[in-house]
């Protein structure tokens, strides 16, 4: 799969820019590939949790509000 999604990057790159070299398409595609990869990497680390907020923390403050509001519930 790796393979053939470099083919097709350079086989793109040739139809807009012509056979320039291929070392300098291998090159092009491989900086566009490495962005890519890079951009999703940074979409997802902005979906991540906190370092100081795991899955147990999370969790742990859930339980709280969910004890604190049975708690009303009783009282009231």
């Amino acid at each position: 799969m790796l393979a053939s999604d470099l083919d097709q990057r350079v086989t793109t790159l040739v139809r807009a820019f012509g056979q320039v070299g291929e070392s300098q398409l291998l090159v092009l595609a491989a900086l566009l590939m490495a962005d890519e990869l890079d951009e999703q990497r940074n979409r997802a680390n902005e979906h991540a949790l906190p370092p100081d907020q795991d899955a147990t923390g999370v969790l742990t403050q859930v339980a709280e509000r969910i004890e604190a509001l049975a708690r009303r519930l009783e009282e009231a």
